[in-house]
C-alpha cells in the first residue's frame, strides 16, 4: 500500500508541474562544446588541475603531469611539463582532471578538454556532462538574481537546445559554440548559485512537440511586445513558433528594450557592399512589407542603378540591427524637414512634419495643404542626409523572450506555464 502511495503521490507532482514522466525522446548526456576554434584556435595550450591531469592521445596513455603544454603540427604533438618534452602522433589529445576543475587561460571548467588540430593550430572542446554544461550557460544567458521561474525556463530551453543541436558541429570537433552561434557558455568560472539551482531542480527536462525535441531558440526582448512566427524570420514553418503576445516584458523591460540606428547613404552604401550588392548611391530606403505581428519582411534599398530587396530575417542582419521590428525617418537637408512647396501665394518655406504610414515608414509627403485648404506640390526639398531606423526588442523574436519571461515569473506564473506560452502546443517531458 505504500508503494502505491508513493506512486500516485509522484504522479500528482508531475502534473501538477506539466512535466510528462518517462516520454520516449532521447537526451544525450554529455556535450562537447568549441572554447577555442576558427580564427579563435590557440597555437599552444597550456592545461592544469589542482590534483594534476591525465594525458591520453587517441585513446593510448601518456601518464600524468601536474600541468601540461601542448603545440602541434601535421598531427603530431609536443608535450612539455615533464622532464623532457614529449611527441606522439594522433588526431585528438583528451586531458582529464585527477580531481578538481582544469584551468586553460584562467578560466576553470568540468569535465575533460580535447585538443584536435586546426591547421598549425588547435581546436580546444570542453567535454562534459549536459547538466555541468548548463551550469555555465544559465548565467550568461540570464543573470543571477532574476526570478527562480525564469531561471528554470532558461534552464530548460538551454537543455532542450543543446540536446537537439548534437552533432551539428562534428566536422569541427564540437557540437555547439560557446558563443551566441549557440548559446554563451562560460564554463564553471561563471557559475552563480540561483542558476545552478534552476538547473538542478528542473534536471533532465526538455521541451517536445510530437514526441520530438524542438528547437527551442530564444531572445533577449520581443518587438512592440509580441513575438514573431518562424516563417517571417527564418522562412519555413514550425508548428510551435508562432508569434505569441508578450505584454509581461513590460514588467522586467518597460521601454521594450527600445533602440535607434542611424544611417547615411554612403553607409547604406557600404553595408551592401558587404553582401555584394552594387545599386549605385543610395536615394531612398523604404519599408515594402511587415507582417501582422510587426516583423518587417521586405526592406527596399533605393539606388541610382536600380534596387535591392532584404527579405524576412535579412531586413535585421544586413544592418545588423537589434531586432526585425522598427520604422523609419528622414533627415532632410534644410533643416528640420524645411521643404520648398508652391502655396496659393507663390513660393513659400514651411517645416513640414513626417507622417507613419501604412508601411511603417516616417516619410516626406509629395503634396500639402495650405491654410487655405489648396493642395499644393511641393517642388523640392534637399537631400536626404541619414535615415533613422527606431525599433523595440533585442535578437530575432521567435520562441521565449528572456525578459518576457523574467515578467512573467513576476506575475506568478512557473516556469511551465512560460514554456508553454512562448512555444505553442508544447510538452515538458524527464
Amino acid at each position: 500500500m505504500k508503494k502505491y502511495i508513493l506512486l500516485l503521490l509522484a504522479a500528482t507532482v508531475f502534473l501538477f508541474s506539466g512535466v510528462t514522466a518517462g516520454a520516449a525522446v532521447s537526451v544525450p548526456e554529455k556535450v562537447r562544446v568549441g572554447i577555442y576554434f576558427g580564427s579563435s584556435a590557440l597555437s599552444s595550450v597550456t592545461v592544469s588541475a589542482d590534483g594534476g591531469v591525465y594525458i591520453s592521445c587517441d585513446g593510448a596513455d601518456l601518464g600524468w603531469l601536474a600541468a601540461a603544454t601542448f603545440t602541434q603540427s601535421g598531427n603530431y604533438w609536443t608535450v612539455s611539463g615533464g622532464a623532457e618534452p614529449v611527441t606522439v602522433a594522433g588526431s585528438k589529445v583528451t586531458i582529464t582532471p585527477s580531481g578538481g576543475l582544469l584551468t586553460i587561460n584562467k578560466k576553470t571548467y568540468r569535465g575533460q578538454i580535447e585538443l584536435v588540430p586546426n591547421g598549425s593550430n588547435i581546436t580546444v572542446v570542453n567535454y562534459l556532462e549536459i547538466e555541468e554544461y548548463l551550469y555555465g550557460v544559465v548565467p550568461l544567458e540570464m543573470s543571477t538574481g532574476w526570478p527562480m521561474e525564469a531561471l528554470k525556463t532558461q534552464a530548460v530551453c538551454a537543455r532542450t537546445y543543446v540536446a537537439k543541436s548534437i552533432g551539428k558541429y562534428q566536422s569541427q570537433g564540437f557540437d555547439v559554440y560557446n558563443t551566441t552561434m549557440s548559446q554563451v557558455y562560460g564554463g564553471a568560472s561563471v557559475e552563480k548559485a540561483d542558476c545552478t539551482q534552476a538547473v538542478n531542480e528542473t534536471k533532465g527536462i526538455v521541451i517536445t512537440y510530437g514526441g520530438a525535441l524542438i528547437d527551442a531558440v530564444y531572445s533577449s526582448a520581443s518587438s512592440n511586445f509580441h513575438t514573431f512566427n518562424v516563417k517571417d524570420v527564418w522562412g519555413g514553418s514550425l508548428p510551435y513558433l508562432v508569434g505569441v503576445e508578450d505584454s509581461y516584458q513590460s514588467l522586467a523591460k518597460p521601454d521594450g528594450h527600445a533602440w535607434t540606428a542611424t544611417f547615411t547613404p554612403q553607409q547604406l552604401k557600404e553595408a551592401l557592399a558587404k553582401k555584394s550588392v552594387d545599386i549605385g548611391d543610395i536615394t531612398d530606403l523604404r519599408i515594402d512589407a511587415r507582417s501582422d505581428e510587426g516583423a518587417v519582411t521586405a526592406l527596399t534599398f533605393v539606388g541610382t542603378n536600380g534596387e535591392y530587396t532584404a527579405k524576412i530575417g535579412n531586413t535585421r542582419t544586413i544592418l545588423n540591427l537589434r531586432s526585425q521590428g522598427y520604422t523609419i525617418s528622414k533627415d532632410v537637408s534644410g533643416g528640420a524637414g524645411a521643404m520648398t512647396v508652391l502655396g496659393s501665394s507663390g513660393k513659400v518655406t514651411m517645416t513640414m512634419a513626417s507622417a507613419s504610414g501604412a508601411s511603417g515608414v516616417l516619410g516626406i509627403a509629395s503634396k500639402v495643404i495650405g491654410a487655405d485648404g489648396v493642395i499644393s506640390d511641393i517642388l523640392g526639398g534637399g537631400t536626404v542626409l541619414s535615415y533613422t531606423l527606431s525599433g523595440s526588442g533585442y535578437g530575432h523574436g521567435l520562441g521565449m523572450s528572456q525578459y518576457g519571461a523574467n515578467g512573467m515569473a513576476k506575475a506568478g506564473f512557473t516556469y511551465d506555464q512560460i514554456i508553454k506560452h512562448y512555444y505553442t502546443g508544447v510538452e515538458l517531458t524527464q
